[in-house]
């Protein structure tokens, strides 16, 4: 039986036995995706936007900039986030592999990763929206489904089955890592935005959306590790009390 203490535990020093590796994933996807998200929102902003405050002000609309934004850091993170996993999930199973070829074997799984995570999204968003109970018990149920998706080579739908299947009976430890993780990820994000806090008394429109951009990849690249490690754990540690398999491949 999995306990919250010992997801946590296999997570946290995987994530240090590989930084190297984690930080460089994230950081090569992420950083480009920021970037672009740069550029795209720059030029949609009209000539006379200004900023105050740490907030821009223009008489364009925000739509376009905003959708660019969420987009961009969704593909990002699903990339990335498939791309730790591989690298973890072969390095739990003592299979050491580089980031270089579990960057590339992610970037083959695209389409069916995109797939998973659009199919995810929409009934999660279904199951938040009538109640809220439900999509949390989906988000825990399916948290295990990069990982079956990466290295079963399952289809989306099957994969959040498989991940389901898994983590029943063990729903409640896998909840408690993640929310962990959850209240991990957000003391990042605030702490990242308070050491880039200039950008809340700048006046200058390309600053805030700088330090902006920068803010949101540090934290990335940071948490996505994080992340990838406990969905890793909890995949392959379920699989061992389960199936008696101690790989993840």
């Amino acid at each position: 039986m999995l306990s919250v203490g010992a997801i946590l535990n296999a997570a946290f020093e995987l994530y240090r036995r590989h930084v190297r590796g984690l930080w460089a994933i994230a950081a090569i996807i992420v950083i480009p995706a920021q970037t672009l998200a740069w550029v795209m929102v720059r030029v949609s902003l009209s000539h006379n936007a200004r900023a105050s405050n740490g907030t821009i002000y223009a008489t364009s609309s925000a739509a376009v900039p905003t959708v660019a934004i969420l987009l961009l850091g969704l593909l990002s993170a699903i990339l990335a986030i498939a791309a730790l996993s591989r690298l973890l999930g072969e390095a739990y199973a003592g299979h050491e592999t580089s980031w270089q070829d579990s960057l590339g074997y992610a970037s083959t799984q695209l389409l069916p990763l995109v797939a998973l995570a659009a199919t995810a999204v929409i009934l999660l968003a279904l199951a938040y929206t009538m109640f809220v109970l439900p999509g949390i018990f989906l988000t825990v149920a399916w948290s295990a489904s990069v990982p079956v998706l990466m290295f079963e080579r399952a289809g989306p739908l099957h994969a959040l089955s498989r991940s389901w299947e898994l983590i029943r009976g063990h729903w409640w430890p896998v909840f408690g890592a993640l929310f962990v993780a959850l209240g991990i990820v957000v003391g990042v994000s605030f702490l990242v935005d308070g050491l880039l806090g200039a950008a809340a008394s700048s006046s200058s429109v390309d600053a805030v959306l700088t330090l902006a951009g920068i803010s949101r990849a540090l934290a990335a690249i940071i948490t996505y590790p994080l992340l990838a490690a406990i969905s890793v754990v909890i995949y392959v540690g379920l699989r061992a009390v389960k199936e008696g398999t101690t790989a993840a491949v």
